[in-house]
């Protein structure tokens, strides 16, 4: 273990890290960006804490305004490593692909329906989807609509 690790070092990454007009970036790009300077400091046999003690010596903030702790930049660290694998891109949402399949038509037609071509039947049951998809969105995470 190293003794205290100077502000210095990590001055690219407070610099980053510092708000604009804008707001202030995300956290993960930030360090998605410089991961080669955090894996330098940690083959160099510095600490999570003592790097995130340095950055909050240097006055960085994460985008929430929180100070650093270790446990955060090490889940921050790992995921840009897994980024940088190929794995899956650094901050990325995930979505879940539709359960349907739109090539046939799963909704109740009546006769007037049956005489719309296919491509019209696929188009309304993609919108009968998108609303399903939606519904559960409001029922899972409570969201109300804004208008």
């Amino acid at each position: 273990m190293k003794a205290c690790l100077s502000a210095d070092i990590l001055q690219p990454v407070i610099d980053a890290l510092a708000p604009t007009g804008m707001g202030r970036p995300k956290t993960q790009a930030v360090i998605t960006e410089h991961l080669e300077l955090f894996e330098a400091m940690l083959e160099a046999g510095y600490t999570y804490e003592q790097i995130a003690g340095a950055l909050n010596a240097g006055g960085a903030l994460s985008r929430k305004g929180t100070r650093f702790k270790g446990n955060s930049l090490h889940n921050c660290i790992s995921r840009a490593k897994v980024a940088r694998a190929g794995k899956r891109p650094a901050a990325e949402i995930g979505v879940r692909a539709p359960l349907a399949d739109h090539n046939v038509a799963t909704a109740t037609t009546s006769g007037w329906d049956q005489d719309l071509s296919p491509e019209l039947s696929e188009f309304k049951q993609r919108i009968s989807d998108a609303q399903s998809f939606a519904a559960r969105g409001e029922i899972l995470f409570d969201r109300t609509r804004r208008k």
